[in-house]
């Protein structure tokens, strides 16, 4: 009992306060059931509206704004969708020939698409209106041309000099004049017969259209590599050679009539819009495309690598229908176009160098240059991803200056493709001219080297792709 008196005497403070405590807890809480409380509380509800608390339960209003968020995201949803199949639809190509991607569907099958694809290439220049300088065969038939004008130049002579006792004359005569009955081939500019073909440059019975590189009587235009009255542009013989003889006829005068060479050249100039690189010996293939190795194969190649000619053609079909709008829309208006009158004058070359991966690059087999695609980087800095593939190619061409940039913009109209580097140069023009033989017209043109990288949509070809291509882009079902 004295420890307990103890106890309370030492911690009398302590205790007396959480008596207190206790004791207003107790009076608090029994207050809060008082009737005056609740009284209060109720007269609080009716000062603020039972309507108003009961509204923030059943109707609040974030739902406005929820709803409104999930429309837009609705709506974007539906946008990135239509967004994506129009993409498709631009990127869309269809292949070749059916059967053959992600699997040959039989064992011919590899060796059928080699000889479509060769089909293919051969028509390319179809695409763009265009022609090689003319071949062995073309000047062929010019040299009988003009065997047969001397021939005809010479009977006409002895009989004016037996009707008239006149001296004989060498008269003055079109490019074409005396040429034999259907000598040219069809789209040489001729039709079988030796009628013209409408829009070469020619008017039935040989007299030269006005403006199209030769005035009647054999006097070029100046800028197709003639002056006035048929004078040659210094720099040597016409064309890299003298004018030839025909066979064992000797010509009488120098003009370019009698020139066998020349007169190819002029005609092929008169018939095309642009210039394409030498065929292939053999083939009707030019080389100025990119051309996959599987021509050469003598068994069926590997999936693989029809993918990769599958994927060049395509690049360059594009390329080709891009340049062709291009040429026709500036051409437009000029009557029968030439070679002279559209800006992109010559293709030399098209290169489809490969895919850019993020750390890598897949080559595509048939790059004939040191322009060999790597991974590095350009200045979109573009690379591979879940949603496209890049595909860099480069072309070169003779162009009018003035419309480099319509250019580009035209190749970037066809596909999702983006201009990554520009280059050009000066070009000798006499020796284009005089000694290839290739006439550009009176325009100011240069060789301007042209870089770009196309996107194409994975979902637009992944189904397609052989399982190969799919490991060599990191692609994962």
């Amino acid at each position: 009992m004295a420890q307990v008196l103890g106890f309370i005497k030492t911690h009398l403070i302590t205790l007396v306060s959480g008596i207190v405590i206790i004791a207003s807890v107790v009076v608090a809480t029994m207050g809060m059931g008082a009737d005056s409380v609740v009284a209060e509380m109720q007269k609080e509800k009716s000062r603020i509206g039972a309507d108003r608390i009961s509204s923030f339960r059943s109707d609040p209003k974030n739902e406005a704004i929820i709803e409104a968020e999930e429309q837009r995201v609705a709506a974007y949803k539906e946008e990135y969708e239509a967004t994506v199949k129009l993409a498709e639809q631009i990127n869309q190509r269809k292949p070749l020939m059916e059967g053959v991607f992600p699997q040959p569907d039989s064992l011919s099958t590899p060796l059928k698409f080699v000889e479509v694809y060769r089909k293919r290439l051969e028509q390319l220049p179809r695409r763009l209106q265009a022609g090689t300088l003319p071949t062995e065969d073309e000047i062929a038939e010019e040299i009988q041309n003009v065997e047969d004008l001397i021939t005809l130049e010479a009977e006409q002579d002895t009989e004016t000099a037996v009707d008239g006792g006149r001296t004989p004359t060498a008269p003055s005569r079109s490019p074409s004049a005396g040429m034999r009955p259907g000598a040219m081939r069809p789209g040489m500019g001729m039709q079988p017969g030796g009628a013209m073909r409408p829009g070469t440059g020619m008017q039935p019975g040989g007299a030269m259209r006005p403006g199209t590189g030769m005035q009647p009587g054999g006097a070029m235009r100046p800028g197709m590599g003639m002056q006035p009255g048929g004078a040659m542009r210094p720099g040597g013989a016409p064309f890299g050679q003298s004018t030839p003889s025909a066979g064992s006829i000797k010509a009488p005068t120098d003009e370019p009539k009698y020139n066998a060479v020349y007169r190819a050249r002029v005609n092929k100039a008169l018939s095309i819009y642009t210039y394409i690189e030498p065929y292939i010996p053999g083939t009707r293939i030019s080389q100025t495309f990119h051309i996959s190795p599987i021509l050469n194969v003598t068994s069926a190649p590997p999936t693989e690598e029809m993918w990769f000619a599958q994927m060049t053609l395509w690049v360059q079909e594009d390329v080709l229908k891009a340049i062709n709008d291009l040429n026709n829309r500036m051409a437009a208006g000029s009557g029968d176009a030439t070679v002279a009158d559209v800006p992109v004058k010559r293709l030399k070359s098209v290169e489809v160098e490969g895919y850019i991966l993020p750390k890598s690059s897949v080559s595509f087999p048939g790059l004939r240059t040191s322009r060999a695609t790597t991974s590095e980087g350009t200045f979109t800095d573009r690379k591979a991803n879940d949603l496209y593939d890049v595909v860099r190619y480069t072309i070169v061409a003779v162009v009018d200056q003035r419309a480099i940039n319509q250019l580009v913009d035209e190749i970037g109209k066809v596909n999702f493709t983006q201009c990554v580097g520009m280059q050009y140069f000066a070009i000798d023009r006499a020796a284009d001219e005089q000694g290839e033989g290739y006439f550009y017209g009176p325009a100011p043109v240069v060789e301007v080297v042209l870089d770009f990288e196309a996107y194409y949509l994975r979902t637009a070809y992944q189904e397609m792709m052989p399982e190969t291509v799919r490991t060599m882009l990191g692609i994962k079902e």
